[in-house]
């Protein structure tokens, strides 16, 4: 971890036992002190072991603000790391009826320029995956279908039920090979909450979960991507942590920094983008040389333009960020 350093008026100065004393003890507080906080001590994997990095947004909202130092910091990982994959948990648009409630927008044409917009940025910022929001599924007419086939990423959502020409169906789940050779499997979620979405019906999420257990045999690392709100989140970590490794979720707007660990099943969700901050969900995965996952920690970086908060997980001097208590805002 490096050599400790004190203050002036904080360094032992009666001989050499007295100066190791006081550094036990002092270490002892501070690692009780960050294990009460849920800080995690992040360390280097060892020669025989392997990570992965996942990269994770949420409610963006037509909302990525600082699309420069966003892409700045996942090019970071991706220069770091051999497999840093990025995935958006939903609600990455508004649907237009949200927009008229609102009197944002009162026509097709403005939806439509920010969905380009919007599937444009997270093509250049190289989403591997997304699972669908309510508000992607509260679909206007066939706009926001044929924008969705802009993507460079495909859609998840193993629960959907597509019986109209108006949207496409969805993929249930995506297999990864990282470099390493372990298998990630990523199983896609929707929630509810949508409308004049004719032809499209959810199955129960728990069932759609224990009809897809085969991916837990059939992988190295199992994970939820979902949108169905934090405390739906927790139900499937209680019913499935023999299954479930990581849950990366959006919906309630729930800023967990640093994840949730609940009944052995990291819980993430990054906030939300209806603010001036951008949030970036960072999950570091550490595998042995036999390919069992061994470790899993988290955070989340907040940071707004030219910002210089930077990651545990990367090798860069710079400011620690401020870690932030869990907390829930209103459900869109």
């Amino acid at each position: 971890m490096g050599n400790q350093t004190y203050p002036d008026n904080q360094r032992p100065c009666r001989g050499r036992n007295n100066w190791y004393r006081w550094s036990y003890v002092t270490a002892v507080i501070l690692l009780c002190s960050m294990a009460c906080s849920g800080i995690v001590i992040a360390h280097e994997p060892e020669d025989d072991q392997r990570a992965i990095i996942l990269l994770h947004t949420n409610d963006l909202h037509f909302n990525i603000k600082h699309a420069g130092t966003m892409q700045d910091k996942i090019s970071r990982f991706r220069d770091q790391y051999a497999d840093v994959f990025l995935f958006d948990a939903g609600d990455f648009t508004i649907r237009p009826t949200r927009w008229a409630q609102r009197n944002i927008v009162s026509n097709a044409d403005a939806y439509e320029k920010r969905m380009q917009i919007m599937v444009r940025n997270m093509n250049e910022l190289g989403y591997h995956a997304a699972v669908l929001g309510n508000h992607e599924l509260g679909y206007y007419k066939t706009v926001t279908r044929d924008l969705l086939r802009q993507a460079d990423f495909p859609f998840l959502g193993a629960n959907v039920m597509v019986s109209t020409d108006y949207f496409d169906e969805p993929k249930a789940y995506l297999v990864f090979k990282a470099d390493g050779g372990m298998r990630l499997a990523v199983l896609g979620l929707c929630g509810g909450g949508f409308d004049n979405a004719e032809g499209i019906r959810l199955a129960n999420v728990s069932d759609t979960v224990y009809n897809h257990r085969k991916l837990h045999d059939e992988s190295h690392a199992f994970v939820l991507l979902t949108h169905i709100g934090v405390q739906k989140d927790r139900m499937l970590a209680d019913e499935y942590g023999d299954l479930i490794d990581v849950i990366i979720g959006g919906h309630s707007h729930t800023l967990l920094n640093p994840p949730e660990m609940r009944n052995g099943v990291l819980i993430a969700q990054a906030g939300h983008g209806y603010n001036e901050r951008e949030y970036l969900g960072v999950i570091r995965l550490i595998f042995d040389d036999e390919k069992n996952l061994i470790e899993k920690q988290g955070e989340v970086l907040i940071f707004k333009h030219e910002t210089h908060t930077t990651s545990r997980f990367l090798h860069v001097e710079a400011p620690e960020i401020q870690l932030q208590q869990d907390h829930a805002g209103d459900k869109e």
